[in-house]
C-alpha cells in the first residue's frame, strides 16, 4: 500500500514515542530524556540557559521541571545570591532514570543497525535533514505571521456588535 511522506512521518513520530515508552518503561514523559541529558551535562546549570539551550519557554519548562521534581529525578535549588536564580541537578534516581533511557535507546539503534547498513542510515538522516530544514522554515513563516494576529482574550476584550444591533455612533 503506497502512503504519502505525511503519512509515513506521523507514523514514525507515533512509533517513537511508543518505542520509547517500551523500551524505557520508567520514563517520566515527553522531552524530558532530552532534558535530563542537559543537566546531566551541565549540572547546577540555571533555568533561565537551560530554557535557552532546549529552545523551549521558561513556563513549558517550569512544568517539565515540576513533573520531574515530583517523581524526584531532579533538584532545584535557590542561588544564595540571587533568590531569582533557580539551580538543576540530576538526583541518584535522575541519573539512574537517563541510564535506562539511554539502555533503551542503544536496543533501538542495535535493531536498526540489522536492518539498515550505515550508508542507508546516513541517507535516511541526510533526507531527514532535508525535512527538519524544511519544517522549521514553515515554522519560522508561521511565527512571523501569527505575529499580528491577536489572541482570543485581546479578540473577547473589543467591542462587539450583534447583527441589528446599533452602537453608539452608528448611522444604520
Amino acid at each position: 500500500m503506497e502512503q504519502d511522506l505525511m503519512s509515513i512521518i506521523k507514523r514514525t513520530g507515533n512509533m517513537m514515542r511508543r518505542l520509547q515508552g517500551q523500551l524505557s518503561p520508567h520514563s517520566n514523559g515527553k522531552g524530558h530524556g532530552r532534558l535530563l541529558r542537559f543537566v546531566a551535562e551541565h549540572d547546577g546549570i540555571t533555568s533561565k540557559e537551560l530554557a535557552l539551550m532546549l529552545g523551549i519557554r521558561p513556563s513549558t519548562l517550569t512544568e517539565k521541571l515540576r513533573t520531574l521534581e515530583q517523581d524526584g529525578t531532579i533538584v532545584r535549588r535557590r542561588d544564595e545570591k540571587d533568590r531569582r536564580v533557580v539551580h538543576i541537578a540530576l538526583t541518584p534516581e535522575g541519573y539512574l532514570a537517563l541510564r535506562r533511557r539511554e539502555a533503551g535507546g542503544n536496543r533501538l539503534q542495535e535493531k536498526l543497525d540489522e536492518v539498515m547498513t550505515q550508508e542507508e542510515q546516513a541517507q535516511f538522516c541526510a533526507q531527514c535533514e532535508i525535512i527538519i530544514e524544511a519544517m522549521e522554515q514553515l515554522s519560522e513563516a508561521c511565527r512571523e505571521r501569527c505575529k499580528n494576529v491577536i489572541s482570543f482574550e485581546e479578540r473577547e476584550a473589543l467591542p462587539h456588535e450583534r447583527v441589528g444591533e446599533k452602537t453608539a455612533g452608528s448611522n444604520s
